[in-house]
């Protein structure tokens, strides 16, 4: 037999493997940061949208409220042991303090401001009550016994007016036509109102167009007493 020589087993030689590549380090992104941003943009937004309507709504309920006059309910005032109404303050009555003029044979009174001066003249059948006399601005307020008043009431009347709780049947004249029984100054016009209570029958007689305020706050506290 043949001697044959043992090969030898080859050695493993080391590999040497290529280096691992390094991968570029990227900084990381900010996607948290960004959600909230927007998130509290969006909220604010929403926030001013709703203050906006609210606004809106309450001009709205405001305008509506004026326009229907809605009448507002007694302020409650609160106190530290109950709760109390509060109640607007009247206004003054100018002619409280006023003199009563009472004519009982006529059935009437009326109130006169103690800073004018009246007089008076008449019998039963006619009374005068004299406001500002000797002057010219004098006017006068008749009363006369006639029961022929339904009458005499038409005469020379156009128009009505309510003056305090009294109706007045309006004449004008143009010129002094007719007998006042006092000499109201002037020629004319002359501006006279009429009215009648059982067979009284009342008249006040001024120079020109119409009633002053003064005389107007006069005659609307002439009232009858039967």
């Amino acid at each position: 037999m043949e001697n044959s020589e043992a090969t030898p087993n080859p050695v493993p030689q080391p590999v040497n493997l290529p280096p691992l590549a390094q991968t570029a380090s990227v900084p990381p992104t900010k996607p948290q940061k960004k959600f909230l941003k927007w998130t509290a943009v969006s909220l604010i937004v929403l926030l001013a949208g709703a203050v906006i309507i609210l606004a809106y709504q309450y001009y709205q309920l405001k305008q509506q409220v004026t326009d229907a006059n809605v009448s507002v309910a007694p302020i409650l005032t609160e106190t530290s042991s109950s709760m109390s109404v509060a109640t607007p303050t009247p206004s003054a009555d100018l002619t409280l303090n006023w003199e009563t003029f009472d004519n009982s044979r006529f059935g009437y009174f009326i109130k006169i401001p103690k800073s004018l001066t009246y007089d008076t003249d008449g019998n039963d059948k006619n009374f005068n009550l004299i406001f500002e006399p000797n002057s010219s601005k004098a006017y006068v307020l008749q009363a006369n016994n006639n029961e022929k008043a339904d009458s005499l009431i038409t005469i020379n009347t156009t128009e009505a007016v309510k003056i305090g709780k009294i109706e007045w049947k309006i004449s004008r004249l143009p010129s002094r036509t007719v007998d006042f029984g006092y000499q109201v100054p002037g020629d004319g016009p002359f501006y006279i109102l009429q009215t009648k209570n059982k067979n009284h029958l009342f008249a006040l007689v001024v120079a020109g167009e119409g009633l002053t305020q003064e005389q107007e706050q006069i005659l609307s506290t002439f009232q009858f007493t039967e």
